[in-house]
C-alpha cells in the first residue's frame, strides 16, 4: 500500500492557479460560442432545473452552485443575466433566470444540447410554452464541452486508500447516458446506490485517466474549482512514481510519508 499524499502535495494545492472568472467572462465571446452553451447544457443536465410555476405564468431556470464556486456563478450571471441568491442553511449559491427574453435566447441556444431524461421533459415544456420547436439532442462526440459541464455538476475525483488509485467518477440516475460516455471516454459503469437507483461511471486506469486529462480536459477544462483537483492528478502520479526519492530518510517528504498524511482529492 502506498500512503503519501503529503505536505508537498498540500503545497501544490495552495499554489495552483484558481479559476479566473474575469478571464472566463471576457474570453471566447461566450454568448456567441456554441461550445459555451455545450458546457451550460452539461451543467444544466446535472445541477439545473427548468421550472414552470402553476398557472403557466412564470418560467425559470435554476442552477445551484457550491459556495466555493461563487466566481463561476458570477460568470453565469454575467453571460446569461439572471440573479444570484444564497441558499439558506446550505453552503450553496443559486442562479435564477426568469425574464422572458432571456429565457427565449437561452432555449434557442440550448435546443438540441440537453441530454438527460428529466431535463428533456422540462425543456420540452419550456419550448412548448414559448412556441419553439424542440430538437432532439445531437450525437455527443468526444470533443464537446458538454462532458466538462456534466463533470462540473455530477463529477468528482476519488482516492482509494488501499491501493492508491485515482478515479474520475460521475454519478447519474440514467445508465444509458453513462454507457454512452464509456464509449467516448473509457471507464466502466457500476451500480452506485440501490436506494437512489443510481449508477457511477468510473475511470480509474492510469492510462485512461491520463488520456482524458491530456486529450480532453486540457482543451475543455472544468470551469469550477474541480479543475484544481484535476490538476493535482499528474502531480500525484509523479510523486508515486518517485517514491524512492520520497523515501529518503529524514526528508520532509519522508516524514510526511511516515506519518501517512493524505489529502483528499
Amino acid at each position: 500500500m502506498f500512503y503519501f499524499m503529503i505536505v508537498i502535495f498540500s503545497f501544490y494545492l495552495n499554489v495552483l492557479p484558481r479559476i479566473n472568472s474575469d478571464k472566463l467572462n471576457k474570453s471566447d465571446n461566450m454568448l456567441n460560442d456554441i461550445q459555451f452553451y455545450d458546457w451550460v447544457a452539461g451543467l444544466i443536465d446535472g445541477d439545473g432545473y427548468f421550472y414552470i410555476r402553476k398557472g403557466n405564468r412564470l418560467t425559470s431556470l435554476i442552477i445551484t452552485f457550491d459556495l466555493k464556486d461563487n466566481k463561476t456563478a458570477q460568470m453565469f450571471k454575467h453571460c446569461l443575466n439572471g440573479k444570484l441568491q444564497l441558499v439558506t442553511g446550505f453552503n450553496a449559491i443559486r442562479f435564477l433566470l426568469h425574464k422572458r427574453e432571456d429565457i427565449i435566447i437561452l432555449i434557442n441556444n440550448l435546443n438540441g444540447l440537453i441530454r438527460t431524461e428529466n431535463r428533456i421533459k422540462q425543456f420540452k415544456l419550456i419550448c412548448l410554452k414559448y412556441g419553439v420547436e424542440y430538437k432532439d439532442p445531437i450525437k455527443l462526440e468526444y470533443n464537446n464541452r458538454w462532458f466538462s459541464g456534466f463533470f462540473d455538476s455530477y463529477g468528482h475525483i476519488s482516492y482509494h486508500k488501499t491501493n492508491g488509485n485515482i478515479a474520475i467518477c460521475i454519478n447519474q440516475k440514467y445508465r444509458l447516458l453513462l454507457d454512452e460516455l464509456v464509449l467516448l471516454y473509457n471507464g466502466k459503469v457500476y451500480n452506485h446506490s440501490k436506494i437512489l437507483n443510481s449508477y457511477r461511471l468510473v475511470i480509474n486506469k492510469k492510462e485512461c485517466v491520463l488520456q482524458i486529462l491530456n486529450n480532453y480536459f486540457s482543451k475543455y477544462p472544468s470551469r469550477t474549482l474541480k479543475q484544481n483537483r484535476l490538476n493535482l492528478i499528474k502531480i500525484y502520479y509523479e510523486l508515486r512514481s518517485n517514491k524512492s526519492k520520497i523515501a529518503i530518510k529524514g526528508s520532509l517528504s519522508n516524514k510526511a510519508w511516515e506519518k501517512k498524511k493524505l489529502i483528499k482529492l
